[in-house]
């Protein structure tokens, strides 16, 4: 069975140019450092071909958000999200500015939260606002590298949750784990 390494090591290693989503701020262009890790998961377990929509980088975070093929990004149904934050950082101290962060938005979301043996942590969040606009149930992956926090996560729009889907994609974040970066220089 093929792992897929995220597509995020190439990406490091350049600027991005891309164009910012009307969604997303807009990352100045920088340098984008080569992080330490790489996420690999077995993106084949979902036989859908999924394709990067969107990706920015700067010195503190890398973010790279793949759609199903032929979807659209600024209309997304479902959405699969690697992210690295360079932070220093402890893994419990950023989950939990993370669900802060969350409730802010909206006081009414329902978090769960699952600790792993290797200290990384699964969390899963539903969202529904009352316009309906920005809807989300989500499960994200956490998990501490030398670096920063690496994350993984799937999303989709909660009227469009098929239970299928979110275990498949729960037991790929479950099974998602960091290995050496190849793009990286040994010291």
């Amino acid at each position: 069975m093929r792992i897929h390494t995220a597509i995020i090591v190439a990406m490091a290693c350049i600027v991005i140019s891309d164009g910012p989503r009307a969604s997303a701020q807009p990352f100045a262009p920088r340098h984008v450092p080569t992080p330490d890790m790489a996420m690999a998961w077995k993106q084949e377990k979902d036989s859908r071909k999924w394709t990067a929509a969107y990706k920015a980088g700067n010195e503190t975070r890398i973010i790279m958000e793949f759609v199903p093929q032929g979807d659209d990004i600024e209309a997304w149904k479902e959405l699969v999200i690697h992210q690295i934050d360079f932070t220093p950082r402890s893994l419990r101290e950023y989950v939990d500015a993370w669900k802060a962060m969350l409730v802010r938005a909206d006081p009414k979301i329902k978090i769960t939260e699952e600790k792993f043996e290797d200290g990384s942590f699964l969390m899963t969040f539903e969202s529904i606002t009352p316009e309906h606009q920005s809807d989300e149930f989500c499960v994200r992956r956490f998990i501490k590298g030398s670096d920063g926090i690496y994350q993984l996560a799937y999303s989709v729009r909660p009227s469009l949750k098929k239970e299928n889907i979110v275990k498949l994609w729960t037991e790929i974040l479950t099974d998602a784990r960091l290995v050496p970066n190849p793009q990286k220089k040994s010291k």
